[in-house]
Order: structure tokens, then C-alpha cells, then sequence
């Protein structure tokens, strides 16, 4: 018999709805596809067949299996919730594991490179950053899975999803710009005096970047930073 595994990555609206420009809004539905596709692909070499979305002719998964023919698409194709076939409940797990880590590889070696190119040099003048940053990226996804018959239809993913296992760390000090529940990453707070640093370390970070990728005014998260600069350190 067919088991049907449901694999879901969160969070999606907050993630997507948090955003201040339309390259933040791009980047946010890109990366979540790009992230999905390595979940498919880990699930697949785990043994797992895509059943749902049909993969074979999608040109992002193509790209992220290794098909790299021509550019990189620049359309985020794929959803962030998927459908594998697998033999039995047994191998579940399994499948579920290799498709999470998948995904935590592919995101890690994202952020590596948003970190190398924009903050580490900044990161010297504060040794609070490195800290907030790992904390951000290693705890901001959430893969969740069920495995059913193949009579189910994802009811039980959505039970499953009322379910509320992902309790992020407390975010204290000065909050992001763009997301707002989360610490921004020079970790100097502005009401304790320590406004010049915060400015000096953003303007260091700023310097990095293009006229239009960071406003004086704006001071970010991992997150907002990752989705909002990865497209720069694609290749």
C-alpha cells in the first residue's frame, strides 16, 4: 500500500507579508520555492517520488537537480507545501528527515554568503551580531509532515499545523525594520546611548551594498537582510 507524506515549510505569510519593497516581496516567494525545491529534491533521494506538484518540467527544481542550461529562473515556481509517495509509514521518517535537511543546507548556504559579502566586515565592531544572526537563521523555519494512507487528502496536515511546536527564541533590543519581531543585527539598543554605534555599524554594512539596497533609515534582521540582498551572491 501507498502512504501519502505531506510536507509543509512555515512560516509563510509573515514571512512574504513582511516586506517593504517589491524586491522584498520577490525575494520572499523566491526563496521559499528555492528552499522547497531542495526539500523535493532531498525527499526524492531519499527514495520519496513527487507526486505533488509535478516536478519533471518545472525549471526551478530542474536548475536545483542540476539541470543548468541557460540563466537561473527568476520565477519562484514551486509551493511551499508538497506531496511524496513512499512505500510505508516506516520509511517516513526518514524521507521527512532528509527533505528538512535539505532544506537547512540550502538556507545555511545562502545566509553563509549574505553574511561573507555584507556583514561580516561589520560584524567586527560588534561581537553581539554573529550571535543574533545564528540565532535568527538557525530557528526561523519550520518543516512539518504527516503520513497517511493514500484515502487522505491533507486533512491531517492541517490538524496538524493547530499543532503549535515551534517556539522561536525571545528577540530582546532594538526591533528590525522591516520585520518587527525581530532583533536587528548590530544588537546596540538606541534608548541605552548606544545610537552612534548602531549607526556606525549599519553605515559599515551599507557601504557593501548599492545606492537603493539599504536606506538610512532602515536597520535589519537576518531575514529581511537574507531575503532582501541573496539575490546579489546568487551565483
Amino acid at each position: 500500500m501507498k502512504i501519502r507524506l505531506d510536507i509543509a515549510i512555515g512560516p509563510v505569510q509573515g514571512f512574504v507579508a513582511q516586506s517593504r519593497r517589491t524586491r522584498d516581496l520577490w525575494g520572499s516567494s523566491y526563496l521559499l520555492s528555492f528552499l522547497s525545491a531542495h526539500a523535493m529534491l532531498g525527499a526524492q533521494k531519499a527514495n520519496g517520488q513527487i507526486v505533488q506538484p509535478m516536478v519533471a518540467d518545472d525549471p526551478l527544481f530542474g536548475w536545483v537537480a542540476g539541470d543548468r542550461a541557460g540563466d537561473a529562473p527568476a520565477i519562484g515556481s514551486l509551493p511551499n507545501h508538497f506531496v511524496v509517495e513512499i512505500e510505508s509509514v516506516d520509511a517516513a521518517k526518514g524521507v521527512a528527515r532528509a527533505a528538512t535537511e535539505a532544506l537547512h543546507k540550502a538556507w545555511r548556504r545562502t545566509c553563509d554568503a549574505v553574511w561573507e559579502r555584507f556583514v561580516a566586515p561589520a560584524a567586527t565592531l560588534h561581537d553581539r551580531t554573529r550571535r543574533i544572526w545564528d540565532r535568527q537563521v538557525s530557528t526561523f523555519w519550520e518543516v512539518v509532515w504527516t503520513a497517511a494512507d493514500e484515502a487522505d487528502h491533507g486533512e491531517l496536515l492541517a490538524r496538524r499545523k493547530h499543532w503549535r511546536t515551534h517556539r522561536p527564541p525571545d528577540e530582546p533590543g532594538d526591533k528590525c525594520s522591516v520585520m518587527d519581531d525581530l532583533q536587528e543585527l548590530s544588537g546596540c539598543v538606541r534608548a541605552a546611548g548606544e545610537a552612534k554605534a548602531q549607526d556606525l555599524f549599519w553605515a559599515q554594512v551599507r557601504s557593501r551594498m548599492g545606492l537603493l539596497d539599504l536606506r538610512d533609515n532602515e536597520r535589519l534582521c537576518a531575514i529581511a537582510l537574507v531575503k532582501r540582498m541573496f539575490a546579489r551572491v546568487g551565483k
